[in-house]
């Protein structure tokens, strides 16, 4: 099933109309129409709020495969993935930088200073 297809199957399993629809995202009726028609495809922003409105993730969403199920129709049952936090020791090569100019700029400055006061 493509975006197109899920995006129809969603908004009628939600009993909305192609209008309804177009209201709650903000968009032209003839926008959703194009979407559903595979004349056109939603910018990202509105992908997001029609995987909110819809209870699925934008991933479900876009990719080819399985229609999804609004979290309604599964009682939310799937457990959210888990993010791994990985801690990193030492400075990232960008705040090394930024030291490295600082000292820099403060050596140029008191050059600078020391020039202007002979």
């Amino acid at each position: 099933m493509n975006l197109s297809e899920k995006i129809l199957a969603l908004r009628t399993q939600l009993g909305l109309s192609q209008g309804e629809l177009a209201e709650k995202l903000e968009v032209s009726r003839q926008s959703v129409s194009k979407w559903e028609t595979a004349q056109s495809v939603p910018e990202l922003d509105k992908l997001i709020r029609l995987a909110d409105l819809f209870g699925v993730s934008v991933d479900e969403l876009v990719r080819e495969g399985e229609p999804p199920r609004p979290e309604a129709e599964t009682g939310g049952a799937e457990p959210e993935p888990k993010l791994v936090y990985v801690e990193r020791k030492g400075l990232r090569p960008a705040q090394i930088l930024g030291i490295v100019l600082t000292v820099v700029g403060m050596v140029l400055m008191l050059a600078m200073l020391f020039n202007a006061s002979t």
